[in-house]
């Protein structure tokens, strides 16, 4: 598994500042694939997320259905978007989750 920000730009629309996480599956076949952001500074929240994890440390991570099921060497993208409040630069990690079971 392999993850890749890709650019940040502004939605003047929206107010939001967009993303997409590049996963490239470079194992065997991943089923309920999900996506984890963390350490997003102060000032900064992801608005697009889907649920909290309950069963995956550190319990109420904030993550996104990226795709039900990702095939050996597929990528796909998934769009994030952030509002900002103030504070810092953007930055954050991420975690790829997959497999069955409550995240």
């Amino acid at each position: 598994m392999h993850e890749t920000r890709l650019g940040l730009a502004f939605n003047s629309q929206s107010g939001l500042y967009q993303q997409y996480v590049r996963i490239k599956n470079n194992g065997p076949t991943l089923t309920n694939v999900k996506l984890l952001i963390e350490g997003l500074p102060a000032g900064w929240a992801w608005t697009n997320f889907d649920s909290l994890t309950q069963c995956v440390a550190p319990i109420g991570s904030k993550h996104k259905a990226a795709t039900a099921t990702l095939a050996p060497g597929v990528r796909i993208d998934v769009l994030v978007t952030f509002q900002r409040t103030g504070g810092s630069g953007l930055s954050y990690t991420t975690r790829v989750l997959a497999g069955a079971g409550q995240p």
